[in-house]
This record gives structure tokens, C-alpha cells and sequence, in this order.
């Protein structure tokens, strides 16, 4: 993640982001994120 995304994301946790044709709500992919991660580590 580049530094100016990080910024806009601070800004407007809820930016809506275009991926894959998709809509996806950044607010969600931070969640999915963390709990990938959980199962990673296995926490």
C-alpha cells in the first residue's frame, strides 16, 4: 500500500474501491484482512 492510499483511506475510511469489476468497501477488506491474518498466525 502506497503511502498516498494510506492517506485517502485515513480521510474516508469508507472510500468506495473498483476492483475486479467489483465494489468493494475498504472498511470490509480491512476486516478481511485482519481475519486472514488471524488465521495465519492461528489466533
Amino acid at each position: 500500500m502506497k503511502l498516498k492510499d494510506l492517506l485517502i483511506k485515513f480521510k474516508n475510511p469508507f472510500l468506495v474501491e473498483c476492483k475486479n469489476d467489483k465494489l468493494v468497501f475498504s472498511l470490509y477488506k480491512e476486516q478481511k484482512y485482519k481475519s486472514d491474518l488471524e488465521d495465519t498466525i492461528g489466533e
